[in-house]
């Protein structure tokens, strides 16, 4: 009997082809003249390899070790257990170059000096590290089982197909993905806490199916692609994937960027495609953790509800559905989204969603839950409509929610904000006996003082006579002095104005004058009230004047020289005339009073 040494990295059957065929004879022959099958020797049985290292006087331990075992569907290979689609050993694969290595070893028997390295049956293992050649795969012999696992039997029956493999070779760096894999078959675990938590077989399974899903898109399968584009997609896979949790979140956010919108209670199949199914469909524990975190990682990224399905339902989520708003909040979704776009707190591209932000959800339905509209706020204020759109006009309420961000809506307003406004005014009340005292209204038609002027002195504490009849609702239960109120309302012999009283000249508001001296267009100074003692902003007589004569907003313009809107706008255009002052920081257009004049009867 004449024999042969155990190469480096030889599997066991390549080792038991080439013994038979140095005695002229098949695996399968020489298994049975031993008393064993050549079966026993695939499976890598104790038997078969304590017989083989007998009769081919090689230590049973070095057989063993280079043998490939049967676990319960799958193979082991050097302690990483493979299933059988990903570890070939039916197929012939091979580096042409490393044949052509084998053919040069004079110190070999003819035709025993070719043999099948360990790593070649691995899937995912494509190129060759020694020669950086890519690796030949032939397909399965035409042979029945177990013969198609000889070597030598399938050499000859392939050898057209081999030939043809042996010319046309092609070289290619291999990929640090392929690297990982022969690293890992030596125990080596270097790859990022994801991947080395993983077995190999599973590890290399997963950055192919990821890497697939970002070359190639989230519907393509393994097999529409050929070997080329498959080690480009196990090295991307792994490029991710070897950055632990961190590199998994980069490759969901490649994912998530292909998706324009997500629905709330989209599944992982929608937002993944294959890569969720495939990965859904495999119960491996090993999986359990990668899969948790792609689960929190969309949860906490993605505007997903408690509906949504991603490897589970979220307990807890950023986001709430309809359904789950509907429930809540007892709204419609459809009015929430549209008053939180207009209120700034959701962007516009949202309006149309299925779900919104739990903070943005709240805030807006608390807003709701207190917006009253103009007619009920008037009712709250115990003022006639028409009487509340004055005191709006004149800066004393600001809405709560309105039109904004291309989103058109009635005005609300906050009925706590209203009530305390009435509570402010209440606590004015310094007289207990009504007599000789009159309401807010019949005030105004005594005094032909304007409401929002009355109420200004109620805030300001500058009526000493006021009661408060609790049988009338809000600001009809203010009862005051009228001849006080006339003498309040007296023009002042100080040499200065209250700057709500230029306010009132102006036609204006609250803010358009805050703007106005903040800018410093206005020039203004603080004094004490000369009875109450109270500190308060006040403004020289002389420079309101001046103000008044120089300049005149686009309002006051129509009302004091009588033309229409349209033919002042026309004006305004012909003349170029531009605004005195930044309308962007005043908000209401000033113009210099003698250009105005002058640009009108152009027109005129």
């Amino acid at each position: 009997m004449l024999y042969v040494p155990l190469l480096d990295d030889e599997c066991l059957t390549s080792f038991c082809a080439r013994f038979a065929a140095a005695n002229l004879t098949t695996a399968t022959e020489l298994c049975l003249d031993m008393g064993i099958r050549f079966q026993d020797v695939v499976d890598g049985s104790d038997k078969a390899i304590e017989v083989l290292a007998e009769f081919g006087r090689i230590a049973p331990e070095r057989l063993r070790r280079s043998s490939v075992r049967e676990v319960e569907g799958a193979v082991n290979v050097a302690g990483e257990v493979f299933v059988r689609k990903n570890y070939a050993r039916t197929r012939l694969r091979f580096c042409p170059e490393c044949f052509r290595e084998d053919d040069r070893s004079a110190d070999r028997m003819p035709e025993t000096r070719r043999y099948i390295r360990r790593t070649w049956p691995l899937r995912f293992l494509r190129t060759c590290p020694r020669h950086s050649c890519r690796i030949a795969d032939l397909g399965v012999p035409p042979l029945s089982s177990p013969r198609f696992h000889d070597f030598m039997e399938a050499q000859d029956a392939m050898y057209d197909e081999l030939d043809d493999a042996m010319s046309n070779t092609s070289s290619r760096s291999p990929s640090k993905f392929e690297a990982f894999l022969l690293q890992r078959l030596e125990a080596v675990r270097n790859d990022g806490q994801l991947l080395d938590a993983m077995p190999l077989d599973l590890a290399a399974f997963v950055c192919e199916l990821a890497g697939i899903s970002a070359l190639f898109g989230p519907q393509t399968s393994e097999r529409s692609l050929d070997e080329d584009q498959l080690w480009a997609a196990g090295q991307r896979g792994y490029e991710y994937l070897s950055g632990g949790v961190s590199g998994l979140h980069s490759f969901l956010d490649v994912m998530h960027g292909r998706r324009t919108a997500v629905r709330c209670d989209v599944g992982g199949q929608k937002i993944y495609g294959r890569f969720y199914t495939v990965l859904k469909d495999h119960d491996d524990p090993a999986l359990l953790r990668f899969k948790r975190e792609i689960h929190e990682y969309a949860v906490r990224v993605l505007p997903l509800s408690g509906d949504a399905d991603v490897f589970g339902r979220p307990e807890t989520t950023r986001y709430l559905s309809e359904k789950q708003l509907r429930d809540e909040f007892g709204m419609r979704p459809g009015h929430m989204r549209k008053m939180a776009v207009a209120a700034g707190l959701l962007d516009p591209s949202e309006i149309a969603a299925g779900a919104m932000p739990r903070e943005v959800a709240s805030s807006i339905a608390a807003s709701l839950s207190d917006a009253v509209l103009p007619a009920l706020a008037a009712e709250l204020i115990g003022v006639h409509y028409t009487v509340f759109k004055a005191l709006r006009r004149a800066g004393f309420f600001s809405p709560l929610l309105s039109s904004g961000n291309g989103v058109a809506a009635h005005e609300r307003f906050s009925r706590a904000a209203l009530l305390e406004f009435v509570g402010e005014i209440e606590r004015t009340a310094n007289r207990r006996s009504l007599d000789g005292l009159e309401p807010i209204t019949v005030t105004c038609r005594k005094t032909s003082a304007k409401f929002s002027e009355i109420v200004t002195l109620l805030r300001q504490q500058r009526l000493k006579a006021v009661g408060w009849k609790p049988s009338s609702p809000g600001l009809a239960a203010v009862m005051i002095d009228p001849t006080e109120v006339g003498k309040a309302l007296a023009p002042r012999d100080d040499g200065h104005l209250l700057v709500e009283e230029l306010k009132e000249k102006l036609l204006t508001s609250n803010e358009t004058m805050s703007a106005l001296l903040k800018g410093e267009h206005l020039k203004s100074s603080v004094e004490r009230h000369p009875q109450r003692r109270r500190a308060q902003r006040v403004i020289s007589r002389e420079d309101a004047e001046t103000f008044i004569r120089t300049y005149v907003s686009f309002i006051n313009a129509e009302r004091e020289y009588g033309v229409s809107r349209r033919n002042l706008r026309t004006a305004l255009k012909q003349s170029g005339l531009e605004p005195a002052f930044p309308v962007d920081e005043i908000g209401v257009s000033f113009y210099v009073r003698e250009k105005l004049e002058a640009a009108l009867k152009n027109v005129q």
